[in-house]
């Protein structure tokens, strides 16, 4: 093996979303007051207590630890300690009985023990903390959290990493500045995909590849990074290639059966492109699904009224909540009926499933 990978027959794969992750605050793309927000706590050393919150994919892990290394400088190594709450979720992790004050030994797994610790720091430098799926550790861990940070402010920062703020308790809330962040948009996608191209020796891409790399991802930047990179080894991609590659129903002719049910004459088409993409082996729920996300499209709302697409997603929605692999196929028939009667004014609500 060492041989053949000496030979140059074998060679270790990249993975884009670490190898290109940002290396400093200014080059992260989106999210742009967050980041000018975060830069300006850098740069006066004045670091709050700080809950991340936001979608997948909208760069909170990102931020945190740009943040942290901006922050801490050449004190990073020994004043920061991160900890995963989805894998730590328990109060030990967070304040142990058996960490006294006397203790010098720094614990990777005890935030208690790390505050405690006296470090030397380049002032007016803290030591930082920062928690990972934070939403996901109990509540009795978070109140032992809450009373940490109230004695430690002092020589100790929190950077709290959640999905959303359902599963926090309000003491931790209150006593932290919330930051949201978002999903890209289609220009901020857009842009990274036509630089990671660039960056790479590889052409543009068909505006249609990106339009659906931009509908597939919702503004996910690591989706964008993994659909880039998977079309990469290709010398050409043509949509019918990248729809064969992901198993994406044709976004065209989905849009184009929207576009006739408005219109009776051509309604009827429109069975006839159901049996189509059936016969092609797309599944119910990927049909639904890329309908959902064409209909949510920004760009779609001039192909179709507000007021009717509005109508269509409602409907929609209902079906691909109960639709399940097994439903008989007549349920699509009856989704794209009602878009029918939705056009010709006879259907004002959903039917019930």
């Amino acid at each position: 093996m060492d041989y053949l990978r000496s030979k140059g027959r074998f060679k270790d794969m990249q993975i884009w979303t670490s190898n290109y992750a940002p290396d400093k605050l200014e080059d992260v793309v989106g999210n742009e007051r967050i980041k000018q927000v975060l830069i300006r706590y850098v740069e006066t050393m004045q670091l709050p207590n700080i809950l991340l919150t936001g979608g997948q994919g909208t760069c909170k892990r990102t931020f945190a630890q740009l943040t942290a290394k901006a922050y801490l400088g050449d004190n990073y190594p020994r004043g920061y300690l991160s900890i995963d709450g989805a894998l730590n979720r328990g109060k030990d992790v967070i304040a142990c009985n058996a960490a006294k004050k006397s203790d010098k030994t720094l614990h990777t797994q005890n935030v208690l023990a790390f505050a405690r610790t006296s470090i030397t720091l380049t002032k007016p430098r803290k030591k930082l903390v920062v928690i990972y799926n934070f939403e996901d550790m109990t509540g009795e861990a978070q109140n032992a959290l809450r009373r940490i940070i109230e004695t430690y402010e002092k020589n100790t920062r929190f950077i709290l990493i959640c999905n959303n703020l359902d599963n926090i308790i309000e003491a931790i809330q209150s006593r932290c500045i919330p930051l949201v962040t978002r999903a890209l948009t289609y220009k901020e996608s857009t842009d990274l995909i036509m630089a990671l191209r660039q960056r790479n020796g590889l052409p543009e891409l068909d505006p249609n590849i990106i339009k659906i790399i931009n509908m597939l991802s919702s503004g996910d930047m690591k989706k964008v990074i993994n659909y880039v990179q998977t079309i990469s080894v290709l010398k050409h991609v043509d949509l019918e290639t990248f729809h064969r590659i992901f198993n994406v129903p044709p976004v065209r002719l989905l849009e184009r059966m929207l576009i006739d049910t408005q219109k009776l004459e051509t309604q009827p088409i429109v069975l006839d492109k159901i049996k189509f993409l059936l016969e092609q082996g797309y599944c119910y729920g990927d049909i639904l699904e890329m309908l959902c996300k064409i209909l949510n499209y920004e760009e779609f709302k001039d192909i179709i009224p507000d007021d009717v697409r509005f109508k269509y997603l409602e409907r929609a929605s209902v079906y691909y909540c109960a639709m399940a692999p097994q439903t008989p196929t007549v349920y699509l028939y009856a989704l794209f009926s009602e878009f029918a009667d939705i056009v010709n004014g006879s259907g004002d609500a959903p039917r019930a499933i």
